[in-house]
């Protein structure tokens, strides 16, 4: 048996299927520890999804907490969902507010705590932003 190089996804049916599901551009679903993305980006994302799982974001709130954290402003993804940028930084509030109900501490809790939104942001940003 050879030993060639692995690669791993992560991401989870309920993602594919709203990816599919929609006609506009949704973040990625997968991730791949070989495609130039680090390993920490791939851990934040498993723990942002886990994290809208267990609070049961909607669809929009999901996708627009995740395209905010990878880089996009909420003028960004009102121009793509075709809405006004105030809508989407009402969403992106509603999504913010349930992520304070979560009580885990998981990587990316600790993570904006020690270093702020704007550090994870700008972090998952680099990783993510040639995917978008």
């Amino acid at each position: 048996m050879s030993q060639g190089r692995r690669v791993i996804y992560v991401g989870l049916a309920e993602d594919v299927a709203r990816i599919a599901a929609t006609s506009t551009p949704q973040p990625p679903s997968t991730t791949s520890w070989d495609n130039g993305i680090s390993p920490l980006a791939g851990l934040l994302m498993v723990e942002i999804r886990r994290i809208e799982r267990w609070t049961r974001m909607t669809d929009l709130q999901a996708s627009v907490l995740e395209w905010n954290l990878k880089g996009l402003t909420p003028a960004d993804i009102a121009e793509i969902k075709g809405t006004t940028p105030h809508a989407i930084e009402s969403v992106l509030s509603r999504a913010r507010q349930k992520c304070l109900t979560y009580p885990n501490r998981g990587l990316l809790t600790v993570l904006v705590e020690e270093c702020g939104w704007e550090a994870v942001t700008e972090f998952l940003a680099e990783q993510y932003g040639s995917d978008l």
